[in-house]
């Protein structure tokens, strides 16, 4: 079984020439609906503003005044039911006191309820400020690569890897409907931290500790394969049997994510560092 496997992979590195033709055609597929479809995608209240209710136990909620809202039920811990509601505007106090007059009339008492509101400036602000975050640490990230391999040449192979990756979830993202919470952002922080390790260990391995392409890959694509597995089997299990949206929306995007670092880390970034040991012209310092 073992020598099959490898021969499985050492056929992938044979084919690598081939194969970056499919991560090329995502990127170019991906990079398209960026373009076209950056406007729809869908922010949470956190970002764009809204109210968001928590009340203690299940309850069956139904407004009546036309409020544009989504419900869910989230358990903790301790086995306690919560009933989660989030409006997308932004309540005033006569209307956040009809709801509560609301929730009484059904039997739900006052003091079970929590009520958060945030206001579409702040929402704004905080989005730019995410935004500015996870650039800051796409940022150091690469100079964190940068300065383990000494050369601009292999760090930008794993950069761009990382960035078509990033591109490719966002375009998923917005495919699929799925809201930019708090919960992505955290995925796509998550989604640098692992490329980096995958880019890393190819191009280690590749590069530093094989004399051959073909040694290095199927060392490094035997354990990048093992990771990605367990990662992505992880990833699906939070997701079937979380009960809150947060983890839900991690969950979602960090598969997404880890799929489509697979394909850009062993087909892309692959055929990228095969180029640099067999065609440069001199010798970089690895």
């Amino acid at each position: 079984m073992k020598k099959s496997i490898d021969e499985v992979i050492s056929s992938i590195a044979d084919q690598i020439d081939r194969l970056k033709f499919i991560p090329l055609l995502f990127l170019v597929f991906s990079f398209l609906i960026l373009l076209i479809f950056i406007d729809d995608i869908k922010l949470g209240i956190e970002f764009k503003g809204g109210t968001f209710i928590e009340i203690i136990g299940k309850h069956e909620i139904q407004f009546k005044d036309g409020f544009d809202y989504s419900l869910e039920y989230a358990r903790d811990t301790f086995g306690n039911v919560y009933t989660r509601i989030f409006i997308d505007r932004f309540l005033n106090v006569s209307e956040i006191n009809n709801l509560v007059s609301y929730f009484e009339s059904i039997g739900i008492d006052r003091d079970s309820v929590s009520i958060e509101q945030i206001s579409p400036t702040f929402g704004r602000e905080f989005f730019k400020q995410v935004i500015m975050a996870l650039m800051f640490a796409f940022a150091l990230m690469s100079f964190g690569v940068f300065l383990r391999f000494r050369s601009p040449i292999p760090a930008l192979t794993i950069i761009i890897s990382i960035v078509s990756d990033i591109v490719t979830t966002l375009a998923f993202i917005i495919i699929l409907g799925i809201e930019f919470t708090k919960g992505v952002f955290l995925a796509l922080l998550l989604l640098i931290g692992y490329g980096v390790d995958s880019n890393v260990l190819l191009a280690t391995r590749v590069l530093k500790e094989y004399k051959r392409f073909k040694d290095g890959y199927i060392s490094a694509f035997k354990t990048g394969i093992l990771m990605t597995i367990t990662t992505i089997s992880a990833g699906i299990a939070l997701y079937t049997f979380s009960a809150t949206k947060i983890l839900k929306d991690i969950a979602l995007v960090a598969v997404i994510g880890l799929a489509s670092d697979f394909i850009y880390t062993w087909f892309l970034n692959s055929y990228l560092i095969k180029k640099i040991i067999t065609k440069r012209r001199r010798k970089w310092r690895y």
